[in-house]
């Protein structure tokens, strides 16, 4: 799958949930676009108030550009919320992730699967916990998503 520098520079608008950088992303196809909108567009867009002055485009553009060259450098794919790759039971949740990360092979929907989900800065006795549990859980015949 070719990297959308775009969807990329979506995911990462702060306060926006799954569904409005859907909606984004429906009204500007380009990034060139994105860059020039401004906080109250998005305002505008929503029909809601975001907090504070979080929207700034050229922030986004360096930071999307920074894990895009990861992405590619650690041969990871993402698979965006509307791809036919995109997990059909995972769009059945409230606020499910605009875009995926995934590294390996592709899910198989007939075994079990099991999900560790956290926050970025998880403390480390999260990080041992959920190691441990990815030891635990790879005896088993189980998809694994982390």
């Amino acid at each position: 799958m070719r990297l959308d520098l775009q969807q990329l520079f979506i995911s990462r608008i702060p306060c926006l949930s799954s569904s409005e950088k859907i909606q984004i992303s429906g009204l500007f196809p380009f990034l060139k676009d994105l860059l020039n909108i401004k906080n109250s567009d998005l305002e505008y867009i929503l029909n809601r108030k975001l907090p504070g002055k979080i929207f700034n485009p050229n922030a986004l553009l360096y930071e999307s550009e920074r894990i895009a060259n990861f992405i590619i450098d650690s041969d990871i794919e993402v698979i965006t919320f509307n791809s036919r790759n995109y997990p059909p039971l995972l769009k059945e949740i409230f606020n499910p992730p605009y875009l995926l990360y995934k590294k390996g092979g592709m899910l198989n929907n007939e075994i079990p699967a099991v999900a560790v989900v956290g926050t970025r800065n998880a403390s480390k006795i999260a990080l041992r916990a959920a190691y441990n549990l990815g030891l635990e859980i790879s005896n088993y015949k189980l998809n694994m998503v982390l």
